[in-house]
C-alpha cells in the first residue's frame, strides 16, 4: 500500500514516522522492497520522514510543489542567467529548498538568476579528474538542471557524476537520464542508515556518532564497536531505499 497515490502522474508519496520506520519496527529492506515493488509496475514513490515534516515542513513543501509542478510562477531556464553563486546564498538557497540541506562541501557554486533573484543552484566537487555534482535543487524553474550542467562543461572538464537518493528520486523518469548521463552502479540492493535519536527525535546522520563522539560524552569506548554504543546510548537506525550512480562522460 501507498499513504498517497496519484494515479494520474503514478507518484506515490509514503509518509514514514521515524521510530516506525526504524529498525525498532522495519527490517533492513523494508524501504527498498516498497520502492522496487511499485517501480516494477511503473510507479514512482517519494518517502517524507516525520522529522523533515515536523521541522522543515517548508522545506518538503517547496519540494512537493517543485515536484508536482505546482510551483506559483513557473519560468524557463532561457529566461534565467547562469552565474557563481556565494556559499551564504548558495547554503540559504539549499537550506530553503533541498531536503537533505547544504551535505559534503561543494569547490564550485553555480546557479540562474531570474530578475537578480536566485533561482537555482548546483555544487560540484573537483574529485581526481572528475567531478561529484553534490546538490541540485530549484524553485519552480523548468529546465534548469540542463542549462547548469551545460555550462558548466563549457568551463570544466572532466566526468560528472552524482549518487541519487531513491527516497526522493525518480528511477523510471528522471533529469540525469535526460541530460545524457547513464547509470553505472546500482546501490539500491546496499541501504544506508541514520540513526533515529529519541531525545531530539530526529534522524541524525552517522557520521555524527562515531566513537569520538561518545568519547566527548564522557562515555567509554574501549573495546567497544560503534553499533554497540550506538545501542547501549539508545540510538535506532532507520535504514533507506539505496541510491543509484548517474554518469555524464
Amino acid at each position: 500500500e501507498l499513504d498517497v497515490y496519484l494515479p494520474e502522474i503514478k507518484m506515490g508519496i509514503e509518509y514514514n514516522g521515524a521510530y516506525a520506520h526504524s529498525e525498532a519496527r522495519r527490517d533492513t529492506g523494508y524501504h527498498i522492497k516498497k520502492v522496487k515493488h511499485f517501480n516494477e509496475k511503473g510507479i514512482r514513490v517519494v518517502q517524507i520522514w516525520s522529522d523533515d515534516w515536523i521541522y522543515n515542513k517548508e522545506v518538503v513543501k517547496s519540494f512537493l510543489n517543485n515536484l508536482l509542478g505546482q510551483s506559483k510562477d513557473r519560468i524557463g531556464a532561457r529566461q534565467t542567467t547562469y552565474g557563481d553563486v556565494s556559499i551564504e546564498d548558495y547554503r540559504k538557497f539549499l537550506d530553503n529548498h533541498h531536503l537533505l540541506g547544504l551535505g559534503k562541501g561543494a569547490t564550485v557554486k553555480v546557479g540562474l538568476y531570474h530578475d537578480e533573484k536566485l533561482v537555482a543552484v548546483c555544487g560540484f566537487d573537483k574529485v581526481d579528474d572528475s567531478w561529484n555534482l553534490v546538490r541540485f535543487s530549484a524553485d519552480g524553474v523548468n529546465g534548469a538542471f540542463s542549462k547548469i550542467v551545460s555550462n558548466f562543461r563549457k568551463e570544466h572538464q572532466g566526468t560528472i557524476y552524482t549518487f541519487a537518493d531513491m527516497e526522493v528520486s525518480d528511477r523510471i523518469n528522471n533529469v540525469y537520464f535526460r541530460n545524457g548521463f547513464v547509470e553505472v552502479e546500482n546501490c539500491v540492493d546496499k541501504p544506508d542508515y541514520k540513526y533515529y535519536n529519541p531525545r531530539t527525535k530526529k534522524r541524525e546522520h552517522k557520521f555524527n556518532w562515531r566513537k569520538s563522539r561518545f568519547d566527548s560524552l564522557g562515555i567509554s569506548t574501549e573495546g567497544k564497536t560503534e553499533e554497540f554504543l550506538a545501542f547501549d546510548y539508545g540510538l535506532i537506525r532507520c535504514w533507506d531505499s539505496g541510491k543509484v550512480k548517474y554518469e555524464l562522460k
